[in-house]
């Protein structure tokens, strides 16, 4: 039966300067378990307004960290047509080249900058029944893509597409940048 012991330091102060981030350090009296580390916001202002980011060496705004999880929802939600068209659009081509092997498809993807995979992925995303359009990212070669557009008259809906696609990923990528950082061990000295 193992055993635990929790050793607890002051790690930083809070955003606030009032209170402090607190390091748990969990060891277990086994050789083999490494430490568990966890942070705490002890001010209880900071701990309404503050987060640990994912990354764990930081807190962050919990009003910026949803304000940039709604940008990139939006993001998401933006690419889905675009995606949808453009899986479409590759799925048509490669059902006209019709290529008379796997290989042969696979090198017109790589010559195309469309799909930057191994053969030996490609195969196995053959052998998974994935279409050409799921295979490939055709958003890769935008003038080739907007060829295949031009010719089966969805230009248009694929500039449009593009363009909020694109507009939605500046803004989620504002919205990241703008978030602030608190580290929670302080620089050592």
């Amino acid at each position: 039966m193992s055993t635990s012991e929790t050793a607890t330091f002051d790690a930083n102060v809070c955003p606030c300067g009032r209170g402090k981030i607190l390091k748990h350090v969990t060891t277990q009296d086994n050789p083999w378990s490494t430490a568990d580390i966890t942070y705490e916001v002890s001010c209880q202002v900071c701990a309404i307004d503050w987060q640990l980011e994912s990354t764990g060496v930081a807190l962050v705004s919990r009003r910026a960290a949803a304000e940039t999880s709604a940008a990139n929802e939006r993001w998401m939600e933006a690419g889905k047509p675009l995606h949808s068209l453009v899986e479409g659009l590759v799925g048509r081509y490669f059902a006209q080249f019709a290529a008379k092997s796997k290989k042969a498809e696979w090198q017109e993807m790589q010559r195309l900058d469309i799909y930057t995979g191994s053969y030996r992925n490609f195969l196995q995303d053959k052998s998974n029944h994935k279409p050409a359009g799921k295979i490939a990212y055709g958003l890769r070669n935008r003038a080739w893509l907007t060829g295949l557009a031009k010719q089966s008259g969805q230009e248009g809906e694929l500039q449009r597409l593009i363009a909020t696609w694109d507009a939605s990923r500046r803004e989620w990528e504002q919205a990241a940048r703008s978030v602030k950082r608190w580290p929670v061990d302080a620089p050592r000295k």
